[in-house]
């Protein structure tokens, strides 16, 4: 049995004109859902943590022919920049490279102020430095906050919960368990003495006159030594171009 279809084109039968007239009357909708979307997206943004960009170049400079002189008319390149320059980028990305300036700098202590919605890194912005003790051990990973109280003193709080902490000993690298009593710890110390405990050992120095908006408190960790050299080995590294003498650094 055969059957015989027979397809007819379909032509819109839409009336823009009160379609328009339909959403003009209903605008209050619309201005309602704007308003909706625009005030989720502003609190998003507003808590949401802000990511930042650092670059820097740095140029490799090749050294002067020893053959070369007023009299000659050519030089040969006999060391060759981009040797120097390959060589260099191998250096920037080794593990032993990363470990010297981590040390050299202390990466390893966290410095951190308190925003309105979440905190963020205040290294170089407090007019204060702790001077890590390297022959001794550091508790990781333990907020530490440290309030200014005038130009001669400030006081040092921190919680231990558990009977032991974790420290490590930045000199050595090695890490061990340290028995404490649980408890709550506040003490008022002098700037420049030193704080000596078995999973302690720093100092707070001043590094300029504390003005009332430098009393504010700020809290300072410890990380483990490992992980920041892996932290910072994601540093970028590359040569502008094919030859050039000049490597781009960056890091988020």
């Amino acid at each position: 049995m055969e059957e015989d279809f027979s397809f007819s084109e379909l032509k819109p039968n839409i009336n823009f004109k009160e379609l328009f007239f339909k959403l003009l009357k209903n605008w209050w909708l619309f201005i309602i859902s704007l308003g909706i979307c625009f005030t989720i997206a502003y609190n998003i943004n507003l808590r949401k943590k802000s990511q930042y960009s650092v670059g820097s170049q740095i140029v490799v400079s090749n050294d002067k022919n020893p053959f070369f002189s007023s009299t000659t008319n050519i030089s040969f390149d006999w060391s060759g920049s981009s040797d120097k320059v390959q060589t260099t980028i191998t250096l920037f990305r080794s593990r032993t490279h990363t470990e010297k300036v981590v040390e050299y700098l202390q990466y390893y202590v966290n410095y951190q102020k308190k925003a309105e919605y979440w905190n963020y890194d205040a290294y170089k912005e407090i007019p204060l430095k702790l001077e890590v003790d390297t022959t001794g051990y550091q508790m990781l990973n333990n907020k530490i906050t440290i309030t200014p109280i005038d130009d001669f003193k400030y006081e040092l709080s921190y919680s231990l919960n558990k009977n032991t902490v974790l420290a490590q000993h930045y000199g050595t690298k090695s890490k061990k368990s340290l028995e404490v009593i649980a408890q709550e710890i506040k003490e008022i110390y002098n700037y420049g003495a030193t704080v000596n405990k078995p999973y302690l050992k720093i100092s707070v120095n001043k590094l300029s006159n504390l003005s009332s908006s430098d009393l504010s408190p700020f809290t300072v960790s410890f990380s483990d030594f490992d992980a920041s050299v892996s932290a910072y080995r994601g540093i970028g590294i590359n040569s502008i171009s094919s030859g050039s003498s000049i490597i781009n650094l960056s890091l988020k």
